[in-house]
């Protein structure tokens, strides 16, 4: 497991980000596969949670409901050592990411139908003077 730390420096309430956590995959049932025999569900959904106060965030990359991984998304926050962790962004199949400004110190967040679409939808919130993708992930299936 990784943990980061983005924007280190004084100003906390702009301050973003850490940590990786898998949730458990939906029912033999519902899944399909990506023709590579590669089995991933097909409704799955997904959050990333961020504790703006330490900077640590958290994040499920697949679960069968936005309630399920908003949950599981703060407890991962919080099992990093987030103090006041709250969902920022969620999704279903498909990518999410944050963007963070380094220079003007603000984070911004986005998803969508693959990760071109998610980065974009996130460094569209921001100034282009040093904004970077911090983190991404996507549900099963969904990348490119």
């Amino acid at each position: 497991m990784i943990v980061k730390h983005i924007l280190s420096g004084a100003a906390v309430v702009t301050a973003a980000v850490g940590a990786i956590m898998s949730a458990h995959m939906a029912s033999a049932a519902a899944q399909v596969g990506d023709g590579n025999g590669n089995a991933y569900a097909s409704n799955t959904y997904s959050a990333i949670a961020l504790s703006l106060e330490t900077g640590y965030y958290g994040w499920v990359p697949n679960s069968n409901s936005y309630e399920q991984a908003a949950s599981m998304a703060i407890a991962d926050c919080q099992s990093r050592g987030g103090t006041d962790c709250e969902v920022k962004v969620t999704w279903r199949n498909g990518c999410g990411a944050i963007a963070v400004n380094k220079v003007e110190r603000t984070i911004s967040y986005g998803s969508g139908p693959s990760l071109s679409a998610a980065t974009t939808d996130a460094l569209g919130k921001q100034s282009s003077s040093g904004t970077e993708i911090a983190h991404w992930n996507c549900t099963p299936g969904y990348s490119l």
